[in-house]
């Protein structure tokens, strides 16, 4: 699970090549599997197809057609006279063969050669041993031929893909550097991965110059009406790019899914809005997502949901992955009383059964967040009404993607609905959904529980403990120097992180010490774990820290319900600003406020740092009043709408029978709680 326990990445045909897509990526100075962001397929594309005219004879250049299938990205053809070993009549070659003959060529420095014959080997086995440091290889010798700023996005990329940060960060900073290279796409790329890899291990030594070479750089894609390298879900957890910016990314993304459409292939004739609900009396609603798996949060936080739709409802639950037997997906597809389908095959392919369905509603819980397939199917328009929620939480920017997006009054305040395209789907209370109250690991049960003493996991026996258990690419210079400014008022506190490995432990200890003159003991760094021992060891911390500028969601449940008080910001439009602080415009950055003004704890909510790190202050060194709130926290769980997964149903329907009741669609629809 997201940030505090373990995430493997699931098997699924639609997800098994994240590595090959990297290797592409590698090949074409795009960032690697971990950064190849879903829905980024025809990006990696489009960025190889350079890299191939690069390499290969014109003749035989491939033209990749519009394609959202990550497995079937097509490698360039291979010139059999480059290779010598390979004759028609011989035994086909194993990707092993292959990176010997690449490492051949490239002692002879023809490049162009082991580059194909590398190709080759990556399309024979992806995960073949040495792949990888033979394409390092073949970019640093290019480096060292040619010195071309291409050839170092590529290096760069490449490393990234490896996980060595400060190496990559090296190659991207030449490539900003250099002043022969003109190509605003390639260096946005070079921008947005400077950052990525940085971010990774929390180096703000250039904070603020990264933060406006990338921002000037997505601006200048926008501008020009391309297609930005940064991903829309990846812009959201940017804090220097701004809500505006995230919608305007949203949009080329959008355009794009709108552009692979095929108007030329027939499919079935979609029903009137309402009309089938009309004559059975019941709506028939589909579910759509990429994200159907045990080892992803969604998967995790809507295993009970769907089983409390009421017999109004046939439920249609459509999964672009294959069921991975999980515990939490199996009690998806038996709450499925229409059907689950998993549609495995092109956009058109799976547009063509959904429409069949003959949906009321289809509501799309991934959008970006999923493959590029799943914004393509949604622009063949599959049902009347097309709802996004919960997996990308903010506007596509497209409105005929999506017609309703749910949100709550604190997400998305009326002042900042001019950045939405969607039409607002308003729940009474939380937007966010979840199936913890079910679960016996939920917290709510203390008697599930053993008891661990601190020391054990890590832990001094004494002292307050703020738990700050992230992404390391959620953390920021601003923040996280308030946390450590928090430490220096409270003797016998401590700060306790998600480590990201070694490079990113130095660089947080370096300004803690040298900023602070904090001991080192006063940072404790724990590894992810499996999440029955994230919850455990979660129940031992004082105080949740929440990231600004995007908000723990699923792991901001995960301390609440366990009763772990949690303090996050959210910035008043109508306060003058603290430049410095994370802003917190944009959806996801609005999340943890709206948990705890559901669970009437506004006292947790901070409208600046200073605020932030005096709550910190005050919940380590008031008892009295830090108590009072940890035990209206553990009361008020039971009752509260964030966990009464039943009652947000209720609600939910009520909503959903409103909007497919209505001839016509309206700007906004405030549900009434039911």
């Amino acid at each position: 699970m997201a940030c505090g326990s373990e995430a493997a990445k699931p098997k699924s045909k639609r997800r098994t090549c994240r590595r090959a897509i990297g290797l592409h990526a590698a090949a074409t100075f795009v960032v690697g599997s971990i950064f190849i962001l879903p829905g980024d397929e025809m990006t990696a594309a489009a960025a190889f197809q350079l890299i191939v005219n690069r390499a290969l004879p014109t003749h035989q250049v491939p033209r990749f057609p519009p394609s959202s299938d990550t497995n079937s990205l097509p490698l360039p053809p291979i010139d059999k006279k480059r290779c010598s070993f390979i004759s028609l009549h011989s035994i086909p070659p194993t990707a092993e063969d292959l990176i010997a003959s690449a490492q051949q060529s490239l002692s002879h420095n023809d490049t162009n050669a082991a580059f194909a014959q590398l190709a080759e080997a990556h399309a024979t086995n992806a995960n073949a041993p040495g792949l990888l440091v033979a394409f390092e290889d073949v970019f640093r010798t290019r480096i060292d031929l040619y010195n071309d700023p291409v050839d170092r996005l590529g290096l760069g990329s490449l490393l990234l893909e490896r996980e060595k940060y400060s190496e990559a960060s090296v190659e991207f900073q030449a490539v900003l550097d250099d002043a022969t290279l003109t190509d605003g796409t390639s260096r946005e790329r070079a921008a947005s991965s400077l950052f990525r890899c940085r971010a990774n291990v929390c180096d703000w030594s250039g904070y603020d110059d990264d933060c406006a070479a990338l921002v000037a750089a997505v601006r200048s894609s926008l501008d020009a009406n391309q297609l930005p390298t940064v991903h829309p879900y990846e812009a959201l957890n940017m804090p220097c790019l701004s809500l505006s910016d995230s919608a305007r990314i949203g949009a080329q993304y959008g355009r794009r899914a709108l552009a692979s459409v095929n108007t030329d292939l027939p499919l079935p004739d979609l029903s009137p809005r309402g009309s089938r609900c009309k004559e059975t009396g019941k709506i028939r609603i589909g579910y759509l997502s990429n994200d159907f798996t045990g080892r992803h949060p969604l998967g995790f936080l809507m295993q009970d949901v769907f089983r409390f739709h009421s017999n109004d409802f046939e439920v249609y639950i459509y999964s672009l992955m294959e069921f991975d037997e999980s515990p939490e997906i199996a009690k998806i597809r038996a709450s499925a009383s229409g059907v689950w389908r998993e549609i495995l095959g092109s956009p058109y392919e799976s547009a063509r059964t959904i429409r069949a369905d003959d949906l009321d509603v289809l509501v799309d819980l991934t959008i970006y967040n999923g493959p590029a397939s799943e914004a393509e199917i949604l622009a063949h328009r599959v049902a009347p009404i097309q709802i996004s929620h919960m997996g990308f939480p903010t506007t596509c920017g497209c409105p005929p993607l999506i017609d309703y997006l749910v949100c709550d009054k604190i997400t998305i305040p009326y002042h900042l609905r001019q950045y939405y395209s969607e039409r607002l789907l308003y729940m009474p209370n939380c937007f966010f959904v979840n199936s913890h109250r079910f679960l016996p690991t939920n917290g709510m049960n203390d008697s599930y529980f053993r008891e661990v003493p601190r020391g054990e996991i890590g832990l001094p026996e004494d002292g307050f403990i703020f738990c700050a258990h992230h992404r390391s690419d959620k953390l920021d210079p601003r923040t996280f120097r308030s946390w450590l400014q928090a430490l220096t008022r409270v003797p016998a506190s401590y700060l306790w992180v998600l480590t990201a490995g070694e490079e990113m432990e130095q660089n947080l200890r370096a300004i803690a010490s040298g900023e602070f003159g904090l001991e080192e003991n006063r940072l404790i760094f724990c590894k992810k774990v499996p999440r029955s021992d994230h919850l455990l060891r979660l129940r031992l911390a004082d105080l949740f820290l929440d990231t600004p500028a995007y908000n723990a969601h699923t792991t901001g449940c995960d301390s609440l319900v366990n009763g772990i008080p949690m303090v996050s910001l959210l910035r008043l439009h109508v306060v003058p600003a603290n430049e410095n602080d994370v802003d917190t415009e944009k959806m996801p950055s609005r999340v943890g406020a709206s948990f705890l003004c559901t669970l009437d704890l506004n006292e947790l909510i901070a409208t600046d740092m200073a605020e932030y790190e005096d709550i910190m202050v005050r919940c380590a060194t008031d008892a009295q009043w830090y108590n009072n709130v940890k035990e209206r926290l553990r009361m008020n769980r039971f009752a509260s709408p964030l966990f009464d997964t039943d009652r947000w149903m209720k609600t939910w329907e009520a909503g959903l029978k409103d909007v497919v009741a209505k001839d016509d669609i309206t700007d906004t629809l405030h549900i009434v709680e039911r």
